[in-house]
């Protein structure tokens, strides 16, 4: 017997036989496919995984100042999202800089150890302007530093005296 001969003999067997078959195959197909798009979502949601967590490993790094390498691992361990990373590596900027803030005076300019200024802010006021080598000298003694670093420190904190004895050599005399 073949199925044209089953169909027209026995109709109803036929067209039953017909439908659990169509039930099992979608049923079958069903099931399939819903375990391989699982596995297809599972993929795709690592890769974008991945990539999210690179984003956020290389956003911590670029938000980072020198010095805070510690804080950069302790936020790379914990998870931490980029945002709150960023607003943890600038609180703790700011700690920092508060931390430093007597080191500069209030114009922004670094506080230089020799270069003191009296209570009325006037340097050595009233008395006769030492020359550029009595400021080297002081310098190198109570910094204990060498004569090229006393020079320059001098210079920096006194340009109208380095000008001075700079023009002074260029004349012949001092």
């Amino acid at each position: 017997m073949n199925i044209s001969e089953i169909k027209a003999q026995f109709p109803e067997a036929y067209k039953a036989i017909s439908d659990e078959g169509g039930t099992v195959g979608f049923q079958a197909g069903y099931t399939q496919g819903k375990t391989e798009g699982l596995e297809e979502g599972k993929l795709e949601g690592a890769a974008g995984a991945v990539e999210a967590e690179r984003a956020r490993i290389a956003g911590i790094q670029a938000a980072a100042f020198p010095g805070q390498e510690a804080l950069v691992a302790t936020l790379l361990r914990d998870g931490t999202l980029l945002p709150d990373a960023v607003m943890k590596i600038n609180a703790a900027y700011k700690v920092l800089l508060g931390e430093h803030k007597d080191a500069f005076n209030a114009d922004g300019t670094p506080i230089i150890p020799g270069a003191k200024i009296d209570e009325d802010g006037d340097k050595d006021k009233g008395k006769k302007p030492k020359t550029f080598d009595a400021l080297v000298t002081e310098h190198m003694e109570s910094n204990k530093c060498s004569k090229g670093d006393a020079i320059q420190a001098v210079a920096r904190i006194n340009p109208e005296a380095h000008a001075a004895y700079i023009q002074a050599q260029n004349k012949g005399g001092v």
